[in-house]
């Protein structure tokens, strides 16, 4: 799961030029708000896609760039952190229902960042 996050990050960071972001800014989409209704992840590779889906939603969001800069920088991090946990002691094995899911999620992802990073101002 590690590895697959941070190919995710990879291919984000390669879409993006391979930048670092600017720190967060003001006019970034607030994270998506948690439904009560939403279950508790019980896995903490449930717990990785739900953060992966918080992602996408926010970069879908984006109105501009600078926007998506902030949503970029803000999931580099996190891909930053969870390729530091230690994969030894409790390694992440996704099945392939949530490696179709992630690919999907990441597509959106994607495909909403290219969106803002090629639009014309």
């Amino acid at each position: 799961m590690v590895r697959h996050l941070l190919v995710i990050s990879v291919l984000s960071l390669a879409a993006c030029g391979g930048k670092s972001a600017p720190p967060p800014v003001q006019n970034a989409a607030p994270a998506e708000p948690v439904a009560a209704a939403k279950p508790t992840p019980k896995t903490e590779m449930e717990a990785a896609m739900a953060r992966m889906h918080e992602y996408s939603a926010r970069m879908c969001a984006c109105l501009d760039k600078t926007c998506a800069d902030a949503v970029q920088g803000d999931m580099t991090r996190w891909s930053e952190e969870m390729s530091k946990r230690d994969t030894k002691a409790d390694p992440l094995k996704p099945t392939d229902a949530e490696m179709k899911r992630m690919t999907q999620i990441a597509t959106t992802y994607a495909e909403c960042m290219t969106k803002l990073m090629t639009a014309t101002p």
